[in-house]
């Protein structure tokens, strides 16, 4: 635990110590008080700057203990180079919204951001939609697959252990994927965001911080579409499933 991480944790903290340092006691009343409460409040001039001092003190209680808990334990992540997100499932009995599943490819790395060595237990990748009050929503998760460089294959993590020393990355693993199930009421009309979310398991460590990457989900529909019809031009007799895919621009965040 450094300095600068516990400066981070402060900052993000900005909506508990904020309101008291860029609102004095006329503008609270004049904002919030008057208009909710229909009375008024006196308070003095050294009211916030007092109230300012005690909050950041609680911001910075909150952000030590926050720190204190991940302390000794693994911390560790996959750093998203490229994303390729493809609609690569067209089933005929969804008349609705046909294309119901995906595959998703991340190339990436491995970054273990803790002191502790970190044996990888397993990753995730998560669909998510943007709800409402900015909330993400879980739409599907499922488990990745990951590419070990050594072998070009897919690997099972119980027989190929991959595991990273303090504060490093792996060169191993460059590359996983997914294949997550697209609910109907994931349209090309919706306005809603979606991404990716990855979550590196390991022994050791406590809830995962996953990093994400953002989904153009209107460009995955219209070119599976274009995709799915020439494929069933090509092959008319095909009936329940028609593969299509439609690698769609996106980017890392």
């Amino acid at each position: 635990m450094s300095a600068l991480d516990l400066l981070w944790q402060v900052l993000r903290r900005l909506y508990i110590w904020a309101p008291s340092a860029f609102l004095d006691a006329g503008d609270y009343q004049e904002k919030y008080v008057q208009p909710w409460l229909g009375w008024s409040i006196d308070l003095p001039d050294w009211a916030f700057p007092v109230a300012l001092v005690l909050l950041l003190l609680l911001s910075v209680v909150l952000a030590y203990h926050d720190l204190r808990g991940k302390a000794g334990k693994a911390d560790v992540i996959f750093e998203i180079r490229e994303l390729i997100f493809s609609l690569n499932q067209y089933t005929h009995g969804r008349p609705e919204q046909p294309f119901n599943g995906a595959e998703a490819t991340i190339k990436g790395q491995l970054r273990n951001r803790s002191g502790k060595h970190a044996d990888i237990e397993g990753i995730k990748v998560a669909l998510m939609e943007r709800g409402w009050f900015w909330r993400w929503n879980v739409l599907d998760k499922r488990d990745a697959q990951m590419l070990l460089n050594r072998l070009r294959a897919p690997i099972d993590l119980y027989h190929h252990g991959v595991s990273l020393e303090a504060h490093s990355r792996s060169l191993d693993i460059s590359e996983i994927w997914a294949y997550p199930s697209i609910p109907t009421t994931v349209t090309p009309d919706s306005n809603r965001r979606y991404r990716l979310e990855i979550f590196v398991e390991s022994y050791g460590q406590g809830h995962p911080e996953p990093t994400h990457a953002e989904i153009d989900m209107k460009s995955a529909f219209e070119i599976a579409k274009r995709r799915s019809e020439r494929t069933r031009k090509l092959f008319p007799e095909s009936t329940e499933s028609t593969p299509g895919t439609a690698d769609s621009p996106n980017s890392p965040v």
